[in-house]
């Protein structure tokens, strides 16, 4: 692997793959407290489990806004600016695994036919187009320009505003905030990494995030309050 891939791979694990992790953290427990809010209200640890919940939203919010993050002054491990340290280094990047990058580009409907003619760097150019053109979705999505609020007078900012006057954000929109970054990692770890992040739509590191869900679970059963009851109940 030469050394602009060596960069973009130390740009890729300690950026987005950190990021995307954090965020499914915490998206994992919130998910258990959110199945079991009442019963743990209803119990004696409604504050630990509340003041955890709060963290885990602060940390989601961080985590997929910093994501998104454009860099200004300064070099960001953000999606934008690894795509433009890509941008500027496509003449030097290396093609590693072109068939999985085919296949990525493939399953996101990204490939065209007259990829196999190009040359590197204009293969690089036309990945890079590919990359940016889903980067501009999200940036005209509202979801994240919600997040960027929270954010700026939630958590950066002792603003005085209510948390009710600010945007409301969906899990779904949320959802589709970090698929949008697995899809861009996966396209960059596949062909330029040799390093798979994506096995068709699966993101290979998200049952690993999940284990902190898991583990509250656990940790909740054994104060009484059991998951699977609830998901029994629920199904009933």
């Amino acid at each position: 692997m030469i050394n602009k891939n060596i960069e973009l791979m130390r740009l890729i694990t300690g950026g987005p793959v950190v990021e995307i992790f954090r965020a499914e953290q915490s998206l994992s427990l919130l998910n258990v407290i959110g199945l079991l809010a009442n019963e743990i209200n209803a119990s004696n640890y409604g504050e630990v489990f509340g003041t955890v919940q709060s963290l885990s939203i602060d940390r989601l919010i961080l985590s997929i806004t910093k994501l998104y993050e454009v860099p200004n002054r300064y070099p960001l491990k953000s999606i934008p600016g690894i795509l433009k340290y890509f941008d500027e280094n496509s003449e030097n990047l290396e093609i590693t695994e072109p068939y999985l990058l085919n296949d990525q580009l493939r399953r996101l409907g990204l490939f065209m036919e007259c990829f196999e003619d190009f040359d590197k760097n204009k293969k690089n150019i036309f990945v890079h187009y590919k990359m940016n053109y889903l980067l501009s979705k999200i940036n005209q999505d509202e979801a994240i320009k919600s997040l960027k609020i929270h954010r700026d007078k939630k958590i950066s900012h002792p603003e005085d505003t209510l948390v009710e006057s600010l945007p409301k954000i969906s899990w779904v929109s949320i959802e589709g905030l970090l698929s949008a970054a697995k899809n861009i990692v996966g396209i960059i770890g596949d062909g330029y990494l040799s390093s798979s992040f994506m096995i068709d739509s699966d993101y290979l590191l998200s049952n690993d995030a999940t284990r902190v869900g898991r583990g509250l679970a656990r940790i909740l059963s054994d104060l009484g309050i059991n998951t699977s009851e609830k998901s029994e109940r629920s199904r009933t």
